[in-house]
């Protein structure tokens, strides 16, 4: 499971505030997908929870352990994603066959 609570982030250097108050959950099984204009904090929720951007407040909780400096690595090994700008897409056929590709997997992923 994964638990995200009370997430908020602020980019420094230009004052924008990416996340302000996010909380979400998402049970094993489930597939999620994040939808939203540029600028919403898509990219910046993904990277929190896969632990490559820590937050100015809130957790993320995985499978019980809470991300920290000392667990950060711990959970990272237990995550993957696709972020923009990846080459790991088939080019070739629609955004749809790509995720159906993907979700096929998922009988021998353990899913």
């Amino acid at each position: 499971m994964l638990s995200v609570k009370n997430l908020y982030k602020k980019y420094n250097k230009s004052k924008i505030i990416a996340l302000n108050n996010v909380s979400m959950d998402v049970n094993k099984g489930e597939i999620v997908g994040l939808l939203g204009p540029n600028g919403a904090g898509k990219t910046t929720l993904l990277k929190i929870i896969c632990g490559l951007t820590i937050p100015d407040s809130g957790e993320v909780i995985i499978s019980n352990i809470k991300m920290g400096d000392k667990t950060r690595l711990k959970i990272m090994e237990k995550i993957g994603v696709v972020l923009e700008g990846n080459r790991n897409l088939y080019w070739a056929i629609s955004v749809l066959d790509n995720y159906l590709d993907f979700v096929s997997w998922r009988p021998f992923l353990g899913w």
